[in-house]
């Protein structure tokens, strides 16, 4: 097994290395993102060897899982992408985005 305890990215059968992308499993607590609101942001992987976050950071050393609360202002959407012998892999949270009527006095 690799690092957090996921298993390698490939393997070898009859001298042949066969290398997997890494499955990646990215959710919210809450479900729905809202804006201004916290969430907590939570991944797992398989077959990877670091995982890196796009408008959040996943910590130190680039773990494969882990969790992180955020708190949504200007950003649209949270991205993980982790990586592995057998390539890269990215899975996106979106925010929605609202619209507020400014009334004019």
């Amino acid at each position: 097994t690799g690092p957090g305890g996921t298993a390698s990215g490939s393997s070898s059968s009859n001298g042949a290395t066969i290398s997997v992308k890494p499955n990646v499993v990215f959710t919210s607590v809450p479900k729905l993102l809202i804006s201004r609101r916290p969430a907590t942001l939570t991944w797992t992987s398989n077959y990877a060897t670091s995982c890196v976050g796009t408008n959040f950071s996943t910590g130190s050393g680039s773990p494969t899982a882990g969790s992180k609360v955020v708190s949504s202002i200007s950003t649209v959407s949270y991205i993980v992408t982790c990586t592995g012998p057998g390539g890269t892999t990215a899975k996106t949270l979106k925010v929605p985005t609202t619209k507020i009527k400014v009334k004019e006095s």
